[in-house]
């Protein structure tokens, strides 16, 4: 196993061979600017969740920020994702543990739902690991850190109360068809859909 600064080392000195490696290999393409349009003809479909102002600004920042960090890079964009899609199902798990703990509410077919929506998170996050979307440190540091930060985001939401959609919602239902955007041929696309 290497080290981190080995790790860093090979991240930034990835030459011809890395084209070689999984992800790269697979041959995967992702057009930011079309999967932009297909958001925004859903949405002009009426097919668009509806979100508090709030939300969609977090939610249309992050897809910017996204787009650059993560440009070319397919798999590791949708590894990211999956880590940090799977925090709001964890958050709320943690809140129910904490209000059966005290007494306050029992709710054990709640905490069942979410651990199974959790649970196919974590599946997502699989495949995208084994796609070899984790394999740099920098996009794990970053991963890692969002999710953490995501996490106590949602914490606080669920203890005052909120039932505001988190983020990663806003492109959930059904998401546009991603599979000629992204070359893929997958049957759902490389949109989240946590």
């Amino acid at each position: 196993s290497l080290t981190i600064f080995e790790q860093a080392r090979a991240s930034l000195l990835d030459g011809e061979d890395a084209r070689t490696r999984v992800p790269e290999c697979l041959g995967l393409t992702l057009s930011n600017e079309e999967v932009n349009l297909a958001e925004l003809r859903r949405e002009a479909a009426g097919s668009g969740i509806p979100a508090h102002p709030v939300s969609r600004a977090l939610y249309d920042g992050g897809c910017a920020i996204l787009d650059i960090f993560f440009d070319g890079r397919p798999i590791a964009r949708f590894w990211f994702l999956e880590t940090v899609a799977r925090m709001p199902y964890f958050a709320y798990v943690s809140m129910l543990h904490l209000y059966e703990s005290f007494g306050w509410w029992r709710a054990p077919g709640l905490r069942q739902v979410h651990n199974a929506e959790e649970w196919n998170e974590l599946h997502h996050l699989l495949i995208m690991e084994s796609l070899g979307g984790d394999a740099r440190w920098s996009d794990r540091f970053l991963g890692y850190h969002a999710a953490l930060v995501y996490y106590c985001v949602r914490v606080h939401g669920v203890a005052r109360g909120s039932r505001s959609r988190h983020v990663f919602e806003l492109r959930q239902g059904e998401p546009p068809s991603s599979c000629g955007v992204a070359g893929a041929g997958c049957g759902s696309g490389l949109l989240p859909e946590g």
